[in-house]
């Protein structure tokens, strides 16, 4: 728990540093070692490598929000910082479905609670939903722990924080 604390204060000093390295969201993103933050409200997201002091920050058109007591972040940013590139996240407008490859593939339709992983069928609490301007907006918690990685919510910052679920000692 002390490293994750650690690791969210440097993120949060992030917010107050301006000499912060800027990607593009269509970058390939390995994220192995990488803790990766969003911020309710904010349209930037934040990536660190563990064990460095080195914070990225990617620019988003749309930022996450709350409805339902989820976080929801636009799929194609949601995808990138786990590690899923731009060619390996597939949208069909005509089933309303986001199909995300990485660890696991991953298929959630606009509506419906089911997400799949891997063929698997996987209740949620929530659908993923489209958001003005017509952005597909994802359930955080569901799609970063169907790629394998552990999520954490800091309620007074509003952050949600993940990191690779192999990562000892984060929690």
């Amino acid at each position: 728990m002390k490293k994750l604390k650690i690791f969210a204060l440097i993120i949060m000093l992030a917010f107050l540093v301006s000499g912060n390295v800027n990607t593009n969201a269509d970058e390939t993103v390995s994220t192995p070692n990488k803790l990766i933050v969003f911020k309710i409200g904010h349209n930037k997201y934040y990536t660190q490598d563990i064990g460095s002091t080195e914070v990225k920050t990617v620019q988003m058109d749309t930022a996450p929000f709350i409805k339902d007591s989820r976080t929801y972040v636009p799929v194609r940013f949601l995808g990138n910082a786990l590690g899923v590139s731009d060619s390996n996240i597939a949208w069909d407008n005509s089933a309303r479905k986001a199909v995300l490859q990485g660890r696991s593939k991953l298929t959630l339709t606009i509506g419906s609670k089911t997400m799949q992983k891997n063929n698997e069928n996987i209740v949620m609490d929530v659908a993923p939903l489209i958001a003005n301007p017509g952005r597909t907006m994802l359930p955080a918690r569901y799609v970063a722990e169907g790629l394998g990685f552990k999520v954490e919510w800091d309620a007074a910052k509003q952050l949600v924080i993940a990191y690779p679920e192999d990562q000892p000692n984060l929690t």
